[in-house]
C-alpha cells in the first residue's frame, strides 16, 4: 500500500517530470540504434556506459531507480537529445529537451529519489519470508515520524502521544518554507539557484510550497490506509523477543479473545503460566539472549519451544501453539506475487531459452554430496581454526584458464533463407596462453600471470599487460608445472597476501599438490592450502563460477574488435597483452569476486549454496549405503620386506583430497602442522591422489601387475583422471 501512498502524492509534484521519465525511457527501449548513438554521448562525457530504464507499469517504486540513473547520465542524456532535435526533430523529444532544460528537473528529480528512497526502504522491509507483522506498527511510525520531521517542527511531533493521530493539515506546525528538509542533493542544487539572479524568487518559493504538498499528502495517506485500530496490534509486540523477555505485555489471554478458536487447543491459565515461566528464565543460560533488535522471531522461538523440564516435558505447549498462529498471519502479498512471478517464467519465451550444458562422466559421478560435504567440513574448520573467523581478505583462491589468440566467431543476423554463414578468424587454431587469476573474498585481484610455451621471453612479449602483471616460459608447453606455480607462490602470491594466516583454495589438478617442497614452503609462508575435490571445480571454486566466462567472453570479443581494426593480419602474442588487458578490467570486478565466493558457499559460508541438482543422486544413494554391502579383496604387492598380505577390507569413498603417506592425512599444508615432520621428510613416491597400485571396483576386484583383472563390462566405482589409473585400466581391458 505504500506504493499506492507515494504514487497519490507525486500528482502534487509538476506533471511534466513524471512523464519525461516514462517518456525517455520508452524512447531508448524502443530502438536498439537510438541506444548506440547514446553510447557515443556516454563515451564522450566519459560516464557510466549503463542503459536508461523504463518504469514499471505495475511497480510504481521502481521510478525510483529510473531517477536515479536519469541523474546518472543527465550530461550526456541532455546532449543526445539536443542532437536528436536538431537532426531528427519530433514531439516527443522536443518536449523531453524542454522538460531537462528547466532549471528546477534536476532539483525535483534530486527531492524525488530522497523521498522515494525512504519509501523504498520500509517497502523492501516487508518483502521478507519471514513474519514481521509485529514490526509492521512501530515502522510505519518511524516511517511518519521522518517525513512529518522534513515540513513539520520537530516540538509537535515529540509532543504527539500517537503519531498515528497527527494533524499533517494544520499550517500552524509547519516550517517555513525555506526551512523544508528536501534532502542533501536538492539542498545543494537549490541554493545554487537561490545565488543564480536570474532565477525568479517566486518560482523558488513555488518549489518549497510544491514539495512541502508533498509531504502533506504523502503523510495523510499514510495514516488513511495503515488501520491500526484492530485490537491484534496492541498485543502482536509480544512476538517480538526483546518485549517478550521484559515481560511487557503481562498476558496473552486478549490473543485467545482475538481468536476464539484458540480456546480449543490452549487452556488459558496454563498459558498464562507458561508466559510468565518464560519472563523469569535464566535467557544466557538457555542460550536465549538478545544481542541488537535484528534477532529473528522465529528462530527465538523456535528455541524456546524445544525447551525441556527435568521430566522431560516440553516447557511452553500453549505458548508454542498461540506464537504459532501469531507468527503465520499474513502481513505481505510479496510471497504470492513471486510465485506468479515463477508461473510466469514457465509459459513465457524465457522457458524456451534454457540451454543444456554438458558435463563429463569424471564430474558427474565426482560431484556427489559426501564428498562436498567433507569439503565443507574441512573448509569450516580452516576458516574457524583458533576460535577465530578468517577474515575474507584472507581467503584467495587460485586457478588457471587458457585464452587461444583467435577469435571465436559470435552470433550475427542473417538474412531469412540464408543457408551459411562465415566469420574470419585469425587461424584455424590459435597459440594457447595460460592465464593464472587469483582473487580473495574481499573484492581484491592479485595481477594476472602468464604462461607462454618457449624458453626466450622477449620484453615485448608483456607489452600492454594489466599493471604488475607476471608473465612465465615454459619449453615445453604454456601450461602449468609444479615448478611455475612455485614460482608463482613466490614471487607472485607472497609479496602481496596480507599478513599473517591466508586460506588459498586450489582445485585437484597434481600441479597444486604433488610437491612436498611447494607444501613446506607454504607452511613456512603462513598459507593454507586446500584442495577441492577431483572434478567439482565446476561448483565449488569461486573464479569457475563468475570470473573465467567473463574473461573469454571479453577477451574474445576484444580479438573480434583486433581483426576489424587490422583486416588481413593474424592475432600473435604480441598483441596479447593488450587484449587482456581490455578484458581483464571487465572481468576482473569485485562484484564478480563477490558472487562467486557467494555462489560457492565459501564467504559467507553456506554449504546449502551448492543447489541440490549439482549432485549425482544415483551415486549419492549408491555411496551411502552400509559398509558391509561394499567389500572387496585387496590384493597389495610385495613391499622391501618381501611379504605379501591378502586380506579382506571395507572399501569406503575415497576422499577426493591427495594423501600424504603413510600417515593418510589430508593434504592441507596448515601451519604449526602436527605431521611437519612426515612432510618434511616425506619423498615425492608417499604423496599420491589416491593409493597407487590399489584401484576397487564395484565388483570387488583390485587391479594388480600380472594379476587377471575383471571385465571390461563392470562399471568402475569410481572414475579418476590420473595417468596411473588410465593405464591400468586400458592394460587390464586389454589383457582381458
Amino acid at each position: 500500500m505504500i506504493h499506492l501512498s507515494s504514487s497519490k502524492a507525486c500528482l502534487k509534484l509538476p506533471r511534466n517530470v513524471e512523464d519525461f521519465l516514462r517518456s525517455v525511457g520508452a524512447h531508448f527501449s524502443r530502438s536498439s540504434q537510438r541506444q548506440l548513438k547514446f553510447r557515443e554521448f556516454q563515451e564522450f562525457f566519459q560516464v557510466e556506459i549503463h542503459k536508461i530504464l523504463t518504469p514499471a507499469q505495475t511497480r510504481w517504486l521502481s521510478l525510483k531507480a529510473c531517477i536515479d540513473r536519469v541523474l546518472e547520465q543527465y550530461t550526456p542524456l541532455k546532449a543526445y537529445l539536443t542532437e536528436t532535435v536538431f537532426s531528427d526533430p519530433s514531439k516527443t523529444t522536443e518536449e523531453m529537451l524542454i522538460t531537462m532544460n528547466n532549471q528546477f528537473t534536476v532539483v525535483y528529480l534530486e527531492f524525488m529519489s530522497y523521498v522515494l528512497a525512504l519509501v523504498t526502504k520500509f517497502n523492501v522491509l516487508f518483502q521478507s519470508e519471514t513474519s514481521l507483522l509485529y514490526k509492521l506498527k512501530p515502522e510505519v511510525e518511524n516511517l511518519l515520524k521522518t517525513l512529518s520531521s522534513n515540513f513539520m517542527k520537530i516540538s509537535y511531533i515529540k509532543s504527539c502521544a500517537n503519531i498515528l493521530n497527527a494533524d499533517f493539515k494544520n499550517p500552524t506546525h509547519f516550517l517555513s518554507l525555506n526551512e523544508i528538509y528536501i534532502g542533501l542533493k536538492a539542498g545543494e542544487s537549490i541554493e545554487i539557484l537561490k545565488n543564480d539572479e536570474n532565477v525568479p524568487r517566486a518560482a523558488i518559493a513555488d518549489f518549497y510550497r510544491t514539495c512541502q504538498e508533498f509531504y502533506i499528502e504523502l503523510t495523510s495517506d499514510i495514516t488513511k490506509r495503515f488501520d491500526f485500530g484492530d485490537p491484534l496490534f496492541s498485543i502482536i509486540s509480544a512476538v517480538n523477543p526483546s518485549e517478550a523477555q521484559q515481560f511487557l505485555i503481562k498476558s496473552l489471554v486478549p490473543v485467545l479473545k482475538r481468536f476464539p478458536v484458540l480456546y480449543k487447543f490452549v487452556t488459558a491459565q496454563k498459558l498464562d503460566d507458561e508466559w510468565r515461566t518464560h519472563a523469569l528464565l535464566d535467557f544466557e543460560q538457555h542460550g536465549l539472549e538478545i544481542h541488537g533488535d535484528n534477532i529473528n522471531a522465529e528462530s527465538y522461538w523456535g528455541k524456546v519451544f524445544r525447551l525441556k523440564n527435568a521430566a522431560g516435558e516440553y516447557m511452553f505447549p500453549n505458548i508454542k501453539i498461540v506464537m504459532s498462529l501469531l507468527l503465520i498471519l499474513p502481513f505481505s502479498n510479496a510471497s504470492v506475487e513471486r510465485k506468479f512471478s515463477a508461473l510466469r517464467c514457465l509459459k513465457t519465451e524465457n522457458r524456451n531459452r534454457l540451454n543444456t550444458e554438458g558435463v563429463s562422466l569424471a564430474r558427474s559421478t565426482a560431484m556427489n554430496k559426501l564428498e562436498v560435504d567433507a569439503y565443507f567440513e574441512l573448509l569450516e574448520s580452516i576458516l574457524t581454526v583458533d576460535d577465530g573467523v578468517l577474515k575474507p581478505s584472507c581467503i584467495f583462491n587460485m586457478d588457471e584458464t587458457g585464452l587461444q589468440l583467435n577469435s571465436r566467431p559470435g552470433h550475427v543476423l542473417v538474412e531469412k533463407g540464408s543457408k551459411a554463414i562465415s566469420t574470419v578468424t585469425s587461424t584455424e587454431k590459435g597459440e594457447t596462453i595460460t592465464v593464472i587469476a587469483c582473487c580473495n573474498a574481499e573484492g581484491t585481484f592479485l595481477p594476472p600471470a602468464c604462461i607462454m610455451k618457449g624458453k626466450n621471453k622477449k620484453p615485448e612479449f608483456e607489452d600492454g599487460m594489466p599493471p604488475g602483471s607476471k608473465l612465465f616460459m615454459s619449453p615445453k608447453s604454456a601450461y602449468i608445472t609444479s615448478d611455475l606455480f612455485i614460482e608463482w607462490l613466490k614471487t607472485h602470491f607472497v609479496p602481496r597476501k596480507p599478513a599473517g594466516r591466508v586460506l588459498l583454495l586450489l582445485d585437484g589438478h597434481s600441479t597444486h599438490c604433488n610437491s612436498v617442497k611447494m607444501l613446506k614452503y607454504a607452511k613456512d609462508n603462513d598459507i593454507t592450502l586446500l584442495s577441492m575435490p577431483s572434478h567439482t571445480s565446476h561448483y565449488l571454486q569461486p573464479l569457475d563460477r563468475t570470473v573465467f566466462k567473463s574473461l573469454k567472453t571479453h577477451f574474445y570479443k576484444q580479438c573480434r574488435l583486433w581483426l576489424k581494426q587490422n583486416p588481413g593480419r593474424r592475432i600473435t602474442r604480441l598483441s596479447f597483452g593488450r587484449l587482456l588487458n581490455k578484458a581483464w578490467g571487465k572481468a576482473a570486478a569485485a562484484e564478480n569476486a563477490f558472487a562467486g565466493f557467494k555462489a560457492t558457499g565459501v564467504h559467507p559460508f553456506n554449504p546449502s549454496a551448492i543447489p541440490d541438482y549439482a549432485f549425482t543422486q544415483e551415486l549419492t544413494k549408491q555411496m551411502s549405503k552400509p559398509q558391509n554391502e561394499c567389500t572387496a579383496t585387496v590384493m597389495v604387492e610385495e613391499q622391501e620386506e618381501n611379504t605379501s598380505n591378502i586380506a579382506s577390507a571395507n572399501l569406503e569413498p575415497v576422499p577426493n583430497t591427495f594423501e600424504i603417506r603413510p600417515d593418510v592425512s589430508p593434504a592441507i599444508a596448515e601451519p604449526n602442522s602436527s605431521v611437519e615432520q612426515i612432510v618434511l621428510n616425506a619423498s615425492p613416491e608417499m604423496i599420491t591422489r589416491r593409493p597407487k597400485k590399489l584401484f576397487a571396483t564395484d565388483s570387488a576386484a583390485v587391479i594388480k601387475k600380472n594379476v587377471r583383472t575383471i571385465p571390461s563390462k563392470k562399471r568402475f566405482a569410481r572414475s579418476d583422471s590420473s595417468t596411473y589409473f588410465k593405464e591400468n585400466i586400458a592394460s587390464s581391458t586389454k589383457n582381458y
